[in-house]
């Protein structure tokens, strides 16, 4: 007989193809989220204008709606959540919901949730649940990202996290990994970074996601000669001071570089460590698109990246990508695009020169992503799923 999974999730992580994977597969028992657009109430969305709506509207209409095999029947939100900002009570109120409904008989669960429902997957192990657990953020992050800081303290904030903090975190994600019966992590990357932490490698499953819109590889580009893209949060982790840094060595000698940084915007832009780049902000959809249409190169200088999305659709423009070696990804080296060393900004301006200076070297880099990331859609993400997954 087939186990009946329960889903986790807050967001619409990968489009919801989690739950509906389980679905198509008649093993989805339920599906526990947030919020979601697909009730009839938000169809009302349709006909409001979005200069009259918030961004949480805007991001509830665009981003949030069921896949249509999506039964809603099977899925719990809550229309409470539109209204909170603290993500800890979302969590809470939704791991209330789990408990309140005896986990509607299932007994297996699927989970994405960092080290938070801890207590709820606790008690979840005492019934004889199966637990399956998505890894997405390296379990040394706040390590990491505190020795960032040592480095760069001009990036300081009140929100960072001390020695202590981090101590206690990598504690937790220890309890949440024994917890697990099986681990599944989106590159190799985390792959050893869970290794690491001790957890037997037996344990451990990576498949690499599918997160592009396969409409991209249709689209007729138009590349201008020497324009440099960033996407993703404007972070420190994501290495945006690297990518300034290497756009101000052009501006030194004069290069005829545009650098461009797209994302929201978590930092201080007038801090002289992040001059340089244009700095657009987050962008919708089809403003993204015209971006990456007319790119040149693609870097994302991550410091510790667990599988950015954001390289799959650079590849589906056929963008060139260069990316760090802490970074999940699926760039052949040479191929696609350059990997290279995190935090070596000297190796990675070398090596969007040597791109954007031998235009044969970028048209077969070009062709090459382009044919890539076609191997990266959803079918094949579920046929490798589906080959882990103890149904």
């Amino acid at each position: 007989m087939k186990k009946k999974f329960c889903v986790i999730q807050i967001g619409a992580r990968y489009n919801y193809k989690i739950p509906l994977f389980f679905a198509e597969n008649n093993s989805l028992a339920c599906f526990y989220t947030d919020i979601h657009s697909s009730h009839l109430i938000f169809g009302i969305l349709n006909f409001i204008p979005e200069i009259l709506m918030t961004k949480s509207l805007i991001r509830l209409k665009k981003n949030r709606k069921l896949p249509f095999k999506l039964l809603k029947e099977l899925v719990s939100d809550s229309f409470l959540n539109l209204f909170l900002k603290d993500s800890k009570i979302m969590e809470r109120n939704l791991f209330k919901r789990v408990l309140d409904d005896n986990f509607r008989d299932c007994d297996a669960i699927y989970t994405n949730i960092i080290t938070s429902d801890i207590d709820l997957i606790s008690k979840a192990k005492k019934k004889g649940i199966y637990i399956i657990h998505e890894v997405f953020l390296n379990p040394f992050f706040s390590k990491i990202y505190a020795d960032e800081l040592l480095e760069f303290p001009e990036f300081n904030t009140k929100k960072d996290l001390n020695k202590e903090d981090n101590k206690t975190k990598f504690d937790i994600d220890l309890i949440k990994y024994n917890l697990a019966d099986k681990i599944i992590v989106p590159s190799k990357y985390i792959y050893n970074a869970v290794v690491e932490k001790g957890v037997s490698k037996d344990k451990i499953k990576v498949i690499e996601p599918s997160s592009y819109d396969e409409d991209f590889l249709n689209v007729k580009t138009n590349p201008k000669r020497g324009r440099i893209i960033f996407v993703g949060r404007i972070t420190l982790m994501k290495g945006i001071h690297y990518f300034a840094k290497v756009c101000r060595e052009f501006l030194k000698e004069k290069k005829d570089y545009e650098f461009i940084a797209v994302g929201k915007n978590y930092l201080d832009l007038n801090n002289p460590l992040l001059l340089g780049p244009k700095y657009l902000g987050y962008l919708e959809k089809k403003d993204l698109k015209e971006i990456y249409r007319t790119a040149d190169v693609f870097v994302l200088p991550s410091i510790s990246d667990a599988f950015p999305a954001v390289h799959l659709e650079a590849m589906s423009f056929g963008i060139p990508v260069i990316l760090t070696n802490a970074c999940g990804s699926v760039v052949r080296d040479g191929n696609d695009g350059f990997i290279v060393p995190a935090k070596d900004y000297k190796i990675m301006k070398y090596k969007i020169e040597e791109i954007v200076e031998n235009r044969n070297l970028r048209a077969k880099m070009s062709k090459s992503a382009r044919l890539r990331v076609k191997n990266y859609d959803f079918k094949n993400y579920s046929k490798k799923l589906k080959e882990i997954i103890d149904f």
